[in-house]
């Protein structure tokens, strides 16, 4: 079996979250989750991209199997997005999973890591991105 991307992940809070987080709560529920949720996805997209950019192309299946998909809630009351090569995708295929194997190398491959530096290249851009689109979508539902 493949090693999972699991392992991987990393917890961000966005600066001056507070107080974002207060107005997104003064907002029902419903609203300011769809908020945070939209928010989320379109902060994903540079460090999708740039996964996409900095896989090592063999049959451009891996390439084509990074998604963006919303996390399943852990705390209550918290939201998160996930980015990664898709195992379904490899199976659809009919292909191993061998996406683990390029971002972490084997005893006979060396690691050709693109989760994370994608991340670590593209964060500052994705909070960016995300504050912005809280600050607007709560602007939006208050009118």
């Amino acid at each position: 079996m493949a090693r999972s991307f699991s392992n991987s992940a990393v917890t961000v809070r966005v600066e001056g979250g507070e107080e974002l987080l207060r107005q997104l709560q003064e907002l029902p529920k419903k609203v300011g989750n769809q908020i945070l949720r939209k928010a989320l996805r379109k902060g994903a997209v540079p460090i999708e991209e740039e996964q996409q950019n900095r896989v090592a192309v063999d049959t451009g299946l891996t390439e084509k199997s990074i998604i963006v998909r919303m996390g399943k809630r852990k705390v209550k009351g918290t939201q998160s997005v996930v980015i990664f090569p898709d195992p379904k995708k490899f199976e659809a295929a009919g292909r191993d999973f061998s996406a683990p194997y390029l971002e972490y190398g084997t005893a006979h491959m060396e690691a050709k890591p693109f989760v994370r530096p994608s991340f670590d290249a593209k964060k500052d851009e994705a909070m960016k991105i995300i504050a912005e689109e809280i600050k607007g979508g709560i602007e939006a539902a208050k009118t």
